[in-house]
């Protein structure tokens, strides 16, 4: 590989709040109700191939959370990552790499939900120029499985067996865009202060009953106070191409057979 590639690479950053060694303060709306936007950064002084979403501060008791990123003058935003589905709490750090094109001179901003009212993040972006990635941007991204009523996630239990996996949830019957890279997007489903819940996932693709798996055995823990690990929920990225039309499922195993937390929201994040 030449690494000379990788030196003079431009990092920008939007939403750093140096005042209070942070970053912008973002607060949710109603409970399971997106916020108003937010500013990260006015203008962007860069064209970007890829954003590393950084979060801190979430509520003290475990919630799901759901994050818009846009671009756009205020008040006509438009969403470049929808629903980014994260199960964060106790101040849980988060630090998700996303590579999707953002055009130079781009105002950024931010909104999301919780499942209670008026919750706050903070929260800021590094914006990464390609020879910083080795990879072309995507520019589109699509949420599945998500609803946004609830601020969960597609319902999957890890069934009546510990160590052995359940059935298969549907994530969506037919997907709308294809997917060359992909997202899983989890939070502990009924009992969201479980502690020490380990899970392993398997996301597949095809008609129910004859599913073909596309990943085997992901792996994320529970850890009561602060959420899902790593990152609050979003696992990956990883590459495959899915072609839109397509059904995707995902079935788990975990090491409790509490009829609580075995259960986890499941949704998948798309880019294309």
């Amino acid at each position: 590989m030449d690494r000379s590639l990788f030196r003079g690479v431009n990092v920008e950053n939007a939403g750093a709040d140096s005042g209070n060694v942070s970053g912008t303060f973002v607060q949710s709306g109603a409970a399971n109700t997106k916020g108003s936007w937010t500013q990260l950064i006015a203008s962007t002084a860069y064209e970007a191939a890829a954003l590393v979403l950084q979060l801190i501060g979430f509520a003290s008791t475990v919630r799901r959370n759901a994050i818009d990123i846009g671009i756009g003058g205020a008040g006509s935003e438009k969403i470049l990552v929808p629903d980014l589905f994260i199960n964060g709490g106790n101040n849980a750090v988060g630090f998700v790499w996303i590579p999707m094109n953002v055009p130079k001179g781009s105002r950024i901003s931010m909104r999301f939900q919780n499942t209670t009212a008026s919750e706050a993040i903070r929260a800021s972006i590094l914006l990464m120029a390609s020879a910083a990635t080795g990879l072309p941007p995507f520019y589109r991204a699509t949420t599945y499985g998500f609803t946004s009523g609830t601020t969960r996630g597609q319902l999957v239990d890890a069934g009546a067996s510990a160590g052995t996996k359940g059935a298969y949830t549907q994530i969506d019957g037919a997907i709308a865009n294809p997917i060359k890279m992909f997202y899983l997007m989890v939070a502990l489903g009924s009992t969201p202060g479980a502690s020490d819940i380990r899970a392993l996932g398997d996301i597949a693709i095809g008609a129910g009953g004859s599913e073909k798996i596309i990943g085997a055995d992901f792996l994320w823990n529970h850890s009561g106070s602060n959420g899902v690990e790593p990152n609050g929920g979003p696992i990956g990225p990883f590459f495959y191409s899915i072609a839109a039309g397509t059904r995707i499922a995902v079935r788990a195993a975990s090491n409790t057979t509490d009829t609580g937390a075995r259960t986890f929201d499941a949704c998948i994040l798309g880019l294309d």
